[in-house]
């Protein structure tokens, strides 16, 4: 396979299509000629046959001579002669020399007939009455008329030309060799017996080859090259032989009086050649051959008018201006993926760190939202092998270490959780430590104590907060993994408070037991003025006044069903003291339906974030784990529902 000048895969050139073309037009040319000269030493002995039998009406003309004079023209041959004999007193030619004269009219026909073998036909058309030969694979290469042979050609080489890139040469090979056997069997089986005509056309194998195209190329039937081969093939299929066009035919023994078959009866050899196209193009998915169809791009980022540019740019090796048109796309639409994925490559060919890092954040930033889990992750090990970018957002950062602590990247984790930490110094910098405290739970608990203590500098923790806090910061110290960080960390916060130089009380003992948890499952029936309308799982109904409600935790949790599940947890004594059971109203997204709480929403999801904002608003409760997280921007997610329930509502269920 050739390369571009940018070192990608360059596309096949359609050498296959380009040379049945060639032999298409090379042996029906000639034929053509070849047919001529042997139809004029066919006719030139066939009327040395004529004339001789006109001398001699009395003898049996056979049925070629017959099909040639007629039947008539024989009756009024011999009436004459009958005449003449008459009036002349002619006597009756003695049978010996009859049978002298039939001979010889005899040998004549065969001169005639020996001359059929030097038809091209005879050796390529599929005749019903010789049954299965090799005529079956070589009938496509003869046209009968030079109109068939063009329009034949052009459709071969616009089906050709996608299907030997996406199948290959040797793919297309089989399919075309498929598609002609099939549709020349499919006619044989349905045209009744006949010796003088045979089907010669590579029309079945173009309606093999037009229904392998229709099938596989049908991801990008919004391409302009999907809709003209279809419409273009489906009018030059289907209406010659609906117009009894008679090129498909060829005439095989023309001594042989039979009338040509209907020229619709091709039609059954359309659908044989297009049962074997589908046959093909499910053969070759199941061997995974995929060829260009792996890089043609059926996406409508892909389809993009600026993209096409632009990845034209690429192939000419004009990386510079491909560079510019891509910056052009994604600043119209920041989610195209292809588009940051190529801008990406791009940077890193011309060295241009800045801009290869910038393109590489927005590419995680797109597989994060897109779950794509693993390429994120591989993405964040390459962006940070050296450094992690100052523009990596503190939300990224967050995300990104819980995916890496997922996917058993300790080391990576934490070192973006640290550099969060460093950076998180806006008057929101509580709600960011809360966070990374609790991501760093089990990784780092150094980290932990730091973020903990830092988060308790803000005023504006509630006290249930305050508490989670605490608590985890009593694990990282029974840990012994953080006592210095933590000793700097609440320096840093009495600093802040103006008591650094004030006497330190003594140390307080931290209950660093969970708590323990019961649940209710229920589903939300309907929103009232002064609370919620909800049935337990057992099928009780009851009300749950908005004033009980502590807090609210939402979370998408995984190994609880087949797919992720949102919990939405309403905590009925949240703020109450460590040690007592933590009580909340458990409901799960797959068991109701948003929507019909809020039916002017147009999604689920957001179904579900005004289900929420209503009970916050109205209840005043506690956001869990943090205010964007509960709103499902984006939503927290933990592989299983006891890290859930330890991370976030910091208790253990019975």
């Amino acid at each position: 396979m050739s390369r571009s000048t940018t070192g990608r895969p360059a596309a096949p050139i359609p050498w296959l299509s380009a040379g049945l073309l060639a032999v298409f037009v090379v042996f029906s040319v000639q034929a053509r000629l070849a047919s001529e000269a042997a139809s004029r030493q066919i006719d030139g002995a066939l009327e040395q046959a004529r004339s001789y039998f006109v001398d001699h009406p009395y003898l049996e003309p056979g049925e070629a001579l017959t099909a040639r004079i007629t039947a008539d023209g024989v009756k009024a041959a011999r009436r004459e002669f009958e005449k003449q004999r008459s009036a002349n007193g002619w006597t009756r030619t003695p049978p010996g020399v009859v049978r002298r004269q039939q001979d010889e009219l005899a040998k004549r026909l065969a001169a005639a007939r020996a001359q059929l073998g030097s038809l091209p036909a005879r050796g390529v058309a599929v005749v019903p009455t010789q049954g299965f030969a090799l005529s079956w694979w070589l009938h496509p290469a003869l046209h009968g008329s030079p109109w068939q042979l063009i329009g034949n050609g052009l459709l071969l080489l616009l089906l050709g030309v996608y299907l030997e890139r996406s199948l290959g040469r040797v793919g297309l090979a089989l399919l075309a060799s498929l598609a002609a056997l099939a549709g020349a069997g499919a006619w044989v089986a349905a045209t009744p017996a006949q010796a003088s005509f045979g089907l010669a056309s590579a029309a079945p194998l173009l309606a093999g080859l037009y229904t392998a195209f229709a099938i596989r190329f049908w991801p990008q039937r919004d391409e302009g090259f999907y809709l003209v081969a279809m419409v273009l093939g489906a009018l030059w299929l289907a209406l010659p032989p609906w117009l009894s066009a008679t090129w498909f035919f060829a005439e095989v023994d023309p001594l042989v009086s039979d009338l040509p078959p209907a020229a619709t009866s091709v039609y059954w050899g359309y659908l044989g050649a297009a049962g074997a196209g589908a046959l093909a193009v499910a053969l070759a998915w199941l061997l995974g051959l995929d060829g260009a169809r792996k890089t043609a791009g059926g996406s409508a980022v892909t389809r993009d008018p600026r993209y096409k540019r632009a990845a034209r740019a690429r192939e000419a090796g004009r990386p510079r201006e491909a560079l510019e048109l891509f910056a052009e796309q994604l600043a119209a639409d920041p989610d195209a993926y292809e588009a940051a994925l190529a801008m990406w490559e791009l940077a890193v060919e011309l060295g241009r760190e800045v801009e290869a890092e910038t393109a590489l954040l927005r590419v995680i930033r797109i597989e994060h939202r897109r779950k794509l889990v693993a390429a994120a992750v591989d993405h964040w090990l390459v962006l940070t092998e050296r450094h992690i970018p100052e523009a990596a957002d503190l939300p990224l950062l967050v995300h990104m270490a819980l995916l890496l602590r997922e996917q058993g990247y300790r080391d990576p984790a934490v070192a973006a959780l640290r550099f969060a930490l460093e950076r998180s110094h806006s008057h929101e910098s509580h709600v960011i430590a809360s966070r990374i405290a609790r991501a760093a739970r089990g990784l780092d608990p150094g980290v932990v104590e730091e973020a903990a203590w830092r988060a308790l500098g803000s005023v504006e923790l509630e006290i249930g907060e305050r508490q989670s806090l605490e608590q985890l910061i009593g694990e990282a110290i029974e840990s012994g993994g953080g006592r210095g960080v933590g000793s700097r960390a609440r320096g840093s916060v009495e600093a802040a408070a103006g008591t650094a130089s004030a006497p330190r009380p003594a140390p307080i003992a931290i209950e660093t037991r969970q708590r323990g948890m019961e649940s209710v499952l229920a589903v939300p029936l309907e929103l009232l003025e002064d609370g919620l309308a909800i049935q337990t799982e057992g099928g009780a109904k009851k009300i749950v006044r908005y004033e009980r409600i502590d807090g609210v935790a939402v979370a998408a949790v995984h190994g609880i069903a087949p797919k992720p599940v949102i919990l939405v947890d309403l905590i009925l004594n949240w703020k109450a003291p460590v040690h007592e059971t933590l009580r909340l109203i458990r409901m799960r997204g797959d068991r109701f339906d948003p929507k019909t709480l809020f039916p002017g929403q147009t999604s689920a999801v957001e179904a579900l974030r005004s289900f929420v904002t209503h009970v916050l608003e109205r209840s005043g409760a506690v956001p869990l784990p943090d205010q964007q997280s509960a709103l499902g921007r984006p939503f927290a997610s933990f592989e299983e529902l006891a890290l859930y329930q330890r991370a976030v509502l910091l208790a253990e269920s019975d």
